[in-house]
């Protein structure tokens, strides 16, 4: 690798303080701790003895297909970066113990730029979830990623978010949990929720609900809109005091009629100033428009006058500088 090569000569290296040591293991790939480790007694206890760094890793739930005679077998897959050695892990006192031996081999404890634990499809499985809590003992994670679709699951993800206090975490819920569930979810940077089936709740009041109690960034569900409602967001965005932005999409008959209640149609024009709405871009071959709202900017695309489709809106506050 690029990093072995300009590595030097071995007895220059080792000869560098064990700070410097330490700062460069932590960027070295996997794959070339494991290729140092083979060169001498010293690179090996260095290996093992110093944390490792991945841009990227995941864990997901996967049919170990290669031991056929045990088809029933559970274990979860898990990437870090491109490193292959340790991509399935039984989900066992066996395979967790298996784990940490060889992670021992060529680090004492790994972090992460984002790690995503894709957690869905564990509905009959929430075990899965107290071993794979388990598995990350060691792991550092500036962005923790996780994909749930399910109350009890999601109870599970907040156990191992609570191991992550100062890591920036975005959730995608794949179903929506009844409102003091949502309402005890921790503040977080990013909150989706999608796959929402129709009716189940009014969708515009669960979204106020988490504007008011939550990050909720994106809300992928389609909602009915009024002029009244799109005032609403708009003013709660404009008074918070910490820069924030929320997509949403709505339906686009009510999106029609809530721009209309502005004064806003079709032949709205660059500059034209709409009740309290000023228009600031209109691109018709895009179907974009974005308008400003005291300390809002407010982006709306997939806006056909025409056509029937769902529309795209985009809020976000600005500071005092307009940014």
């Amino acid at each position: 690798s690029v990093f072995l090569s300009l590595l030097g000569p071995e007895m220059e290296f080792l000869a560098l303080p064990n700070v410097v040591h330490r700062a460069i293991m932590e960027r070295v790939e996997l794959e070339d701790r494991l290729t140092l480790r083979l060169t001498c007694r010293a690179l090996r206890k260095l290996v093992a003895e110093s944390r490792a760094y991945s841009a990227r890793g995941s864990i997901r739930l996967d049919t170990k297909q290669f031991v056929p005679e045990r088809s029933d077998d559970v274990s979860i897959l898990v990437q870090i970066a491109e490193y292959k050695r340790m991509r399935w892990v039984e989900v066992s006192e066996e395979g967790l113990i298996q784990f940490h031996a060889m992670s021992r081999n060529i680090f004492t404890g790994i972090s992460f730029g984002y790690f995503m634990f894709d957690l869905r499809d564990l509905d009959d499985a929430p075990f899965v979830v107290d071993f794979i809590r388990n598995l990350v003992n060691n792991f550092k994670i500036e962005d923790i990623r996780f994909q749930v679709e399910s109350q009890p699951i999601l109870d599970k993800a907040l156990q191992i978010l609570a191991k992550y206090p100062d890591s920036e975490c975005t959730m995608h819920l794949w179903f929506l949990p009844e409102t003091d569930q949502l309402l005890a979810i921790p503040q977080i940077k990013r909150l989706r929720i999608s796959d929402i089936p129709d009716g189940r709740r009014d969708m515009f009041e669960v979204f106020v609900m988490l504007l008011k109690s939550n990050s909720l960034t994106y809300f992928d569900i389609e909602m009915e809109l009024t002029t009244a409602k799109l005032r609403q967001v708009m003013q709660m965005l404009s008074c918070e005091n910490r820069k924030r932005r929320v997509q949403f999409t709505v339906n686009h008959d009510s999106m029609i009629r809530s721009l209309g209640g502005f004064g806003i149609d079709q032949s709205t024009k660059v500059g034209h100033i709409c009740d309290e709405l000023e228009v600031v871009l209109v691109w018709t071959d895009s179907s974009l428009m974005q308008l400003r709202y005291r300390r809002c900017l407010i982006e709306i695309s997939r806006l056909d006058w025409m056509v029937s489709r769902i529309v795209n809106v985009d809020i976000e506050n600005c500071d005092a500088n307009g940014r």
